[in-house]
């Protein structure tokens, strides 16, 4: 419930309406109320958050009173000689990217307009789309496997976890004079028609997998997305 809370206050934040939301939840089968219930604890936790700021201030206000007397006190004592102190250490903080963390995957993504996030060892980007009102998944997964391997795998799961579905592509290409393999699925979801579209990437007998699953309506959308994603990963 906390991560669907979370997905809720970010869709809002973004722009979404409450009635687009609950549509969305209520499509992938979800309570639409929930809605209501993350907006009235907003309210609720924007009010506590105004009697805490009260109080810090109060607070401060003290800790300000509390230094003047200390460093008045200080004033008065005798200075430490220049060979006893310690001697003064700069610490120089860096930024580093989330994507840094891809490294030891073998990969990395560098994009400013796929806001990419790290889920479960695998950077995943999700959003709602404002033709259907449905949920737009695409991730990027990296597997230990050699390609063969991977694409048997992912076939059998969706075979398992779809009882409607057809294979409607199926085929080998080079990617970045790398083998790969591309295979794109019709499915049946809550009486939706979706689209699952997978890019197997072979590098030194392991896989770079690509992949998105959204509503067979919002596909030119999710194509856009899949080509920028492939575009901008780096196998290392």
């Amino acid at each position: 419930m906390n991560k669907l809370d979370k997905w809720i206050k970010a869709k809002l934040s973004e722009g979404f309406s409450k009635e687009q939301i609950k549509k969305a939840l209520s499509d992938e089968g979800f309570d639409p109320t929930l809605v209501d219930l993350v907006l009235q604890n907003n309210k609720k936790t924007i009010s506590a958050l105004k009697n805490r700021l009260i109080i810090l201030a109060i607070l401060l206000s003290s800790l300000v009173v509390f230094s003047i007397v200390i460093l008045s006190t200080l004033e008065h004592l005798p200075l430490l000689s220049a060979e006893n102190s310690e001697p003064e250490t700069d610490v120089i903080f860096t930024n580093q990217s989330d994507f840094n963390l891809f490294y030891d995957k073998g990969f990395f993504v560098s994009t400013d307009r796929i806001p990419f996030r790290i889920v479960d060892g695998a950077l995943l980007y999700t959003n709602l789309s404002n033709q259907s009102l449905d949920i737009i998944i695409l991730k990027i997964s990296k597997y230990e496997e050699p390609l063969t391997e991977v694409v048997e795998f992912i076939d059998e799961s969706i075979n398992s976890s779809y009882a409607s579905k057809f294979l409607r592509k199926s085929e080998e290409l080079t990617y970045k004079n790398r083998q790969a393999f591309v295979q794109e699925y019709v499915i049946l979801e809550r009486n939706y028609r979706k689209i699952i579209k997978n890019l197997f990437i072979d590098f030194e007998n392991r896989t770079l997998l690509i992949s998105y699953k959204c509503n067979e309506l919002d596909e030119p959308k999710c194509d856009e997305l899949f080509i920028e994603a492939t575009d901008h990963v780096s196998l290392v």
